[in-house]
């Protein structure tokens, strides 16, 4: 297990910075459940309420493990670039049909894990989908992941509790969702 020490989000645009914020944990937040997460909001007022444009994100991330700092920018894959991560906030908003709905047709969850990919947790998605204007995302994680052992991918379980345990998610984070739908 590692323990969380700090996350650092400085936000670029045409290489100025124009937004920068450390979140402490303290005490430190020990990692210990597979897929941990936390929704870190940068607030979009002050100079970022007129802020528009291509910008670019840098992470970095400080955490300890067996008493060692240890810093992780943007990515933690050993061999890919650690560049910044870039977004574009428009000036107007997605176009929009009164009375229609808009969603992710095709979104990865946790209970896709795999060699090759790995996706979000269902948890944190609405807010997440929210924050893009949209109101639904249907969940199409492989089905070659979701007859596996909950704690081995390698391992398949006629039984089954992947699947089981994704419906059961979905059901519940649907009951108290006003709004939006997996």
């Amino acid at each position: 297990p590692i323990k969380l020490v700090s996350v650092k989000i400085t936000l670029t645009q045409n290489a100025k910075k124009i937004y920068s914020k450390i979140f402490e944990f303290s005490p430190e937040i020990l990692l210990s459940t597979h897929y941990w997460n936390k929704i870190l909001e940068i607030p979009f007022n002050g100079i970022l309420s007129s802020t528009f444009g291509l910008m670019h994100v840098d992470v970095e991330i400080i955490t300890t493990h067996n008493g060692k700092l240890r810093v992780t920018r943007n990515n933690n894959h050993r061999f890919t670039s650690k560049t910044s991560l870039k977004f574009f906030r428009s000036k107007t908003h997605l176009p929009a049909i009164n009375n229609w709905v808009y969603g992710d047709a095709h979104t990865h969850s946790t209970y896709t894990e795999d060699q090759v990919e790995f996706g979000s947790p269902l948890s944190a998605a609405p807010k997440l989908c929210r924050a893009m204007g949209l109101s639904f995302f249907a969940v199409t994680d492989h089905s070659y992941d979701l007859d596996d052992t909950i704690n081995n991918y390698l391992l398949n379980d006629p039984d089954i509790p992947k699947w089981k345990k994704l419906q059961f998610e979905i059901d519940r984070i649907n009951l108290r969702e006003n709004g939006f739908a997996i």
